[in-house]
C-alpha cells in the first residue's frame, strides 16, 4: 500500500487525496503506472481488511491468542481499514453524505439514520 501511495505521490506531487484526484483527472499520468499504483494500494487495503485472497493469514493470528485479543484483532483493524478504504475511494467527491439534512433528531423525535440523503 505504501509503495502504491508513493507512486501516486510521484505522479501527482501531492499527498492530499483531492489534489491526487485532480492531478489524475488532468490526464498527464501514464496509464500503466496508474494501474500499478492502484493495484498496490488496493492490495494493501485488501490485506489490511483480510479480503479474499488475502484472508488466508487471519486464522493463524487468531489461533494463538486469547479470546479478548482475538475479538479485538477480528474487528478493530478491519473496521479502521474499511474506513480508510472508503475515504480513499470516495476522496474528492463533490458531495458529502449527511444524515437527514434540514431535520434534527430533536424535531422529529426519532432517529433519522434509515433515511440518508445526499447533500448538494
Amino acid at each position: 500500500m505504501v509503495y502504491g501511495m508513493s507512486l501516486l505521490y510521484g505522479m501527482t506531487g501531492s499527498l492530499d487525496l483531492v489534489e491526487i484526484r485532480q492531478g489524475l483527472a488532468a490526464g498527464q499520468v501514464p496509464q500503466l503506472a496508474l494501474l500499478v499504483a492502484t493495484a498496490f494500494v488496493l492490495a494493501g487495503f485488501g490485506f489490511k481488511i483480510a479480503m479474499v485472497p488475502f484472508h488466508m493469514w487471519s486464522p493463524d493470528v487468531y489461533e494463538g491468542a486469547s479470546t479478548p485479543v482475538t475479538a479485538f484483532l477480528s474487528v478493530a483493524p478491519k473496521a479502521a481499514g474499511l474506513a480508510v478504504l472508503l475515504r480513499f475511494t470516495l476522496a474528492g467527491s463533490r458531495r458529502r453524505w449527511t444524515a437527514c439534512p434540514g431535520r434534527s433528531r430533536a424535531s422529529t423525535g426519532r432517529s433519522c439514520s434509515p433515511s440518508f440523503r445526499r447533500s448538494p
